[in-house]
């Protein structure tokens, strides 16, 4: 363990001294922490995940409170505080951090606004652009989209979810914790699904027989198939729902906002 000090470009000091690595961090190098990072503070906001050297995605919930029109000086003078991912490592523990850990402050913000007019917010998504291109090593890395592949191809299919879980006795230590889901679209059992329209949304549900004491609420954790030996991000987390482990949880569909996602790439 030792003292890093982060210098942004504008002069922003951040002082922080632990975010520890473990065996998750390898496990899954494409997962990160979406925070609000100020003088000795980092806050865990939600999860997120790596899809370039200079972009993730998370769910329009974690930023639609600051997305317009975000500017990272400008908020830091305001709140005293920026946005940042963090990644490398696969446990939060606060004030520490490791050699592995990478920092990248958030530069730019784009929002698929919920769809008022229909009553959908399928498009509940965000891309961020960070300020400097991620440095890819074993512990970080992007994840591929699940290109030509359409929704439905995970119907019933056993998928792994990851999101950033906290202790009850310790709300400042967050851990990468992975779950074996079922997609219930299309089953006998999408009757749990609390009436989510399966064209829009992934409904999932732990495969675990035993309930399990820490069930994460964490929004924007990605949920991944494995397919053709390779994993494949095909949901963003976007209800706060699984408040015990046998009650399902929701997943924004992927598969039908890959031509944007792509454009703002481009455009960001």
């Amino acid at each position: 363990m030792f003292l890093l000090i982060l210098l942004f470009p504008y002069g922003l000091a951040v002082d922080l001294s632990d975010i520890s690595l473990n065996s998750q961090a390898i496990k899954f190098p494409y997962v990160v922490s979406l925070g609000f990072m100020g003088q000795n503070t980092y806050i865990h906001r939600c999860s997120a995940t790596i899809l370039t050297n200079q972009h993730v995605l998370t769910s329009t919930q974690c930023v639609k409170d600051i997305h317009m029109d975000y500017d990272a000086e400008t908020f830091n003078k305001k709140h005293g505080r920026v946005l940042v991912v963090v990644a490398g490592t696969g446990k939060i523990e606060l004030p520490k951090m490791n050699n592995f850990t990478k920092i990248y402050l958030v530069k730019k913000i784009s929002v698929k606004m919920v769809d008022e007019k229909n009553h959908t917010d399928h498009l509940n998504i965000a891309v961020l652009k960070l300020e400097k291109k991620i440095e890819f090593n074993s512990r970080i890395r992007p994840i591929r989209l699940p290109v030509y592949r359409p929704p439905q191809s995970i119907f019933g299919k056993i998928v792994i979810t990851v999101d950033w879980n906290s202790n009850e006795s310790d709300k400042k230590t967050r851990q990468l914790e992975m779950t074996e889901m079922k997609v219930l679209n299309n089953m006998n059992e999408k009757n749990e699904c609390q009436g989510v329209k399966d064209r829009n949304h992934y409904c999932v549900k732990s495969i675990r027989s035993k309930s399990i004491k820490n069930c994460s609420r964490d929004l924007g954790g990605p949920m991944v198939y494995r397919d053709r030996n390779q994993w494949l991000l095909y949901g963003i987390k976007t209800s706060e729902n699984n408040i015990k482990c046998e009650s399902t949880s929701i997943y924004t569909m992927l598969p039908i906002s890959l031509r944007w996602i792509f454009e703002q790439f481009k455009k960001l």
